[in-house]
């Protein structure tokens, strides 16, 4: 026997009164089928927008087609907002009807859901086959619009106030979330306020807030890093925002996008969003030129390295204009000419650059990076990979305090090496593996080899930080064997398992 609708109503305002919109949908929807009021449709459609809920699953709002989307709405028990939500995809799209299948298929979904305010939902909308589907709504409709009871109005006037009263504070909520938002855009290296956004996340249900918890944490267990895996493949391109569209390979730090791969003409594009506030690394896919509208660009303002540059285009970077909100360049494109170098050196000058990097240096040009004069501006470097990465890196002054390499070939790995100012020794080793949206993992042979290249002789500290990473097992244990073989080596901090 089905329940009648004043009690199911009843039960859905108690559910919004604590917080529980999603049961509430399921609730009014269950109530209009038994009853098809307007009313009874309106209150299922603001719970459902509490909820952040749609009739749609979220890949098909993304990437389907019209026509999928209307096959999906038309394989779905009836509920109020389906025919809403089909008028809606007539209008978004250029030929909603276009074809017999897909047109017909449109009508048959808008009338298997028998929704009695259907014909004043098609009257109000402007689109191709208006006319056709007016008719076939008129012809084959049969649910009259009901006369509401007593009761069932006195339920709807309490649920329509809890709904009310939802509505305010959910918005109260929203205000301070974006609030907090716009705290993290101004102050993106304080961290505490991204703690107190992850906290206020979780509040609501939105798993961006466990994502930024655990990415807050120093080190990761196994299950904290496969978990950290998870919610990016399934969250971090809506977690982009605007920039989603203009980055490639983008990756995550304290739970923000830290870093990306993009390319000028994307960049300018979306050189507005406040997205980019806590992306401090950007790198172009293929050599580019320095963009000059970035000059200025108030979203970019916490932008410290630019990578990707071609070195040809410096000179006329120069001419044009010399104020940006960076620290570090790298260049691309070098073939060991001299007046490059010049170009580079002068660039570091008038920006006051601190770290360059570059992609490939030939072993003859590689000593003369470091011999102008205001080199001595350069205390990090982002080195190629070269046969002897030992070698290459004694060749830098004592000036340059960190060196950075890459493993461009196996994404995520970096290897950083610091030194005390003034001292010779590359004391210090950081590993760290972040992948880029996939959960790459270089062989053990290819670590074994590197580490095997590098002057480790003279280590008295290293770490080996996980960042959103698998690498684990084997690849662990060949680093700790191989690190533990140092004499000197007093410290080794390894991540928790």
């Amino acid at each position: 026997m089905a329940t009648k609708p004043a009690p199911l109503i009843a039960k859905a305002t108690l559910r919004v009164e604590a917080n529980a919109f999603a049961k509430a949908v399921e609730l009014l929807v269950t109530a209009w089928r038994g009853h098809r009021s307007p009313r009874i449709a309106a209150l299922a459609e603001r719970a459902g927008r509490l909820a952040n809920e749609s009739v749609l699953p979220e890949p098909l709002i993304r990437v389907a087609t019209p026509a999928e989307q209307i096959e999906a709405l038309g394989g779905l028990p009836q509920d109020p907002r389906i025919v809403p939500a089909l008028l809606a995809i007539a209008r978004r799209a250029d030929r909603p009807v276009a074809g017999l299948a897909v047109g017909m298929a449109f009508v048959e979904a808008i009338l298997a859901q028998q929704d009695p305010a259907t014909p004043g939902l098609v009257a109000a909308i402007d689109v191709k086959g208006k006319t056709f589907l007016s008719t076939q709504v008129e012809l084959r409709l049969r649910a009259p619009l009901p006369a509401p009871s007593a009761e069932i109005e006195t339920a709807c006037d309490a649920c329509d106030r809890a709904l009310l009263d939802a509505e305010l504070r959910v918005e109260e909520s929203r205000e301070r979330g974006q609030m907090l938002l716009a705290a993290i855009y101004r102050e993106p290296a304080d961290h505490g306020l991204r703690a107190i956004y992850a906290d206020w996340l979780a509040e609501q249900g939105d798993p961006q807030g466990e994502f930024i918890a655990l990415q807050l944490l120093r080190d990761h267990t196994e299950p904290q890093r496969a978990r950290l895996l998870e919610l990016e493949a399934a969250h971090g391109r809506a977690w982009l925002g605007q920039v989603a569209n203009a980055c490639a390979g983008v990756w995550f730090d304290a739970g923000f996008p830290a870093g990306a791969s993009t390319d000028a003409w994307r960049l300018v594009a979306f050189r507005d969003a406040p997205e980019w506030a806590t992306i401090t690394a950007l790198t172009f896919a293929s050599p580019q030129p320095i963009p000059v509208e970035l000059v200025g660009a108030r979203a970019l303002r916490n932008l410290r390295y630019l990578g990707g540059v071609d070195t040809g285009s410096i000179a006329q970077f120069r001419r044009e204009r010399s104020t940006l909100p960076i620290t570090g360049i790298g260049i691309t494109n070098y073939h060991g000419q001299f007046y490059d170098l010049f170009e580079v050196f002068a660039l570091v000058e008038s920006l006051e650059l601190e770290e360059l990097g570059f992609d490939a240096v030939p072993a003859t040009g590689f000593a003369r990076l470091f011999e102008f004069a205001s080199a001595h501006r350069i205390s990090r470097v982002r080195m190629p990979r070269t046969p002897n990465m030992a070698a290459a890196i004694a060749t830098l002054p004592g000036h340059v305090t960190t060196a950075e390499l890459a493993m461009p070939a196996r994404a995520g790995w970096e290897f950083t090496w610091s030194r005390a100012p003034g001292d010779p020794r590359w004391s210090r080793l950081a590993i760290e593996h972040r992948p880029d949206g996939k959960d790459i993992v270089a062989p053990v042979d290819e670590l074994t080899a590197m580490i095997g290249a590098l002057p480790t002789d003279q280590l008295e500290a290293c770490s080996l930080r996980l960042i959103g990473s698998r690498a684990g097992g084997a690849e662990l244990a060949a680093l700790a064997t191989i690190l533990a073989r140092q004499r000197r080596l007093a410290e080794l901090a390894l991540p928790a398992r």
